[in-house]
């Protein structure tokens, strides 16, 4: 088996500068499940980003069981509706009631 060598010729995207990627409200659900855990953007708005499309929600995978983020984002103030505890999946609305947060899963 041969290493896979990264090809200097190539740019890597990033989104460090991504506005949506530092609005106030993510953060503040990033930092709320910091607490004991880990929680990362994922899925569909990191895929948009990448092909310079519209960011409409954010998906946010976390180590938390989804009763703990319940629990977590309630304390910090957040909207909490439990769309999915069969398979994972929590919505958290935070900041002024009008930004959709996203929908937290629990990683497997």
């Amino acid at each position: 088996m041969t290493a896979c060598t990264p090809n200097s010729d190539i740019e890597l995207p990033s989104l460090r500068d991504a506005t949506w990627l530092h609005d106030a409200s993510l953060q503040r659900v990033l930092a709320v499940l910091a607490d004991g855990g880990a929680a990362r953007v994922a899925g569909g708005p990191v895929g948009n980003a990448l092909m310079q499309r519209p960011v409409a929600d954010i998906d946010i995978a976390t180590t938390h069981l989804p009763e703990r983020v319940m629990e977590l984002a309630t304390a910090a103030g957040c909207s909490v509706h439990p769309t999915g505890l069969s398979h994972g999946t929590v919505t958290v609305v935070a900041g002024d009631g009008e930004r959709l947060v996203g929908d937290l899963a629990v990683q497997r």
